[in-house]
């Protein structure tokens, strides 16, 4: 609830049973930072339903555009590779599933696969996606199913204190955070002596006694 008043909110539609992303919204909606403004923005949130044509749209060139390429990275979360770490799908190459240019640059086309999965398929490597996993098949025959993320979206939790939901005061958040940035008494001590103090010095004798040897 406090961090609703300065974000920045999106809507994505995922399917309830496996949590996969079906469609992103275009654009982000920042509310206004009151309990009133805020409503108002979550409502339209979750009301007049409109998808795009981000999962179904083809796009001419190789490269997919910046909105395509998140919803991907988004939906795929990790790369399917069989013999790697998971790579996250940020850090990923979108590989077309069809190659280009007889497969087109669209985001049922498109998966994201590191580098290293991406070139197992020059090295006799061959995937099948289904609708749950990625099947591979090795050069020598071998399968291996690497099954989908499946994550249900999260139910919304009652307040455990029984209250009715409230939000924080505005600007009792500018105040805090003016606080934070700004300390009513810094403390302006620099960590080294100053100038006309000369530090203190620690001497060792290496002469195997405590005594100086002069």
């Amino acid at each position: 609830r406090t961090l609703l008043l300065d974000a920045e909110l999106r809507r994505v539609c995922a399917d309830r049973t496996s949590g996969q992303l079906l469609d992103l919204s275009d654009r982000d909606v920042r509310p206004p930072p009151d309990p009133t403004g805020l409503r108002t923005a979550l409502l339209a949130l979750t009301t007049d339903l409109q998808l795009t044509d981000t999962t179904w749209q083809s796009q001419p060139q190789h490269d997919p555009t910046p909105a395509l390429r998140e919803f991907t990275a988004l939906r795929d979360r990790t790369c399917d590779g069989p013999t790697s770490t998971r790579t996250p799908a940020h850090r990923c190459d979108l590989d077309h599933d069809q190659p280009y240019p007889h497969g087109p640059t669209a985001a049922w086309n498109l998966i994201s696969r590191s580098r290293r999965t991406h070139a197992l398929k020059h090295y006799g490597w061959t995937p099948l996606r289904t609708a749950t996993s990625t099947l591979w098949t090795s050069p020598t025959g071998q399968l291996i199913d690497v099954p989908h993320h499946t994550n249900p979206p999260p139910g919304i939790d009652p307040d455990p204190t029984g209250h009715p939901p409230a939000l924080p005061d505005p600007h009792q958040l500018a105040d805090t955070d003016a606080h934070q940035l700004h300390p009513p008494h810094p403390d302006d001590t620099p960590p080294w002596p100053p100038p006309d103090q000369d530090p203190p010095t620690t001497w060792t004798y290496l002469n195997g006694s405590d005594t100086p040897p002069f």
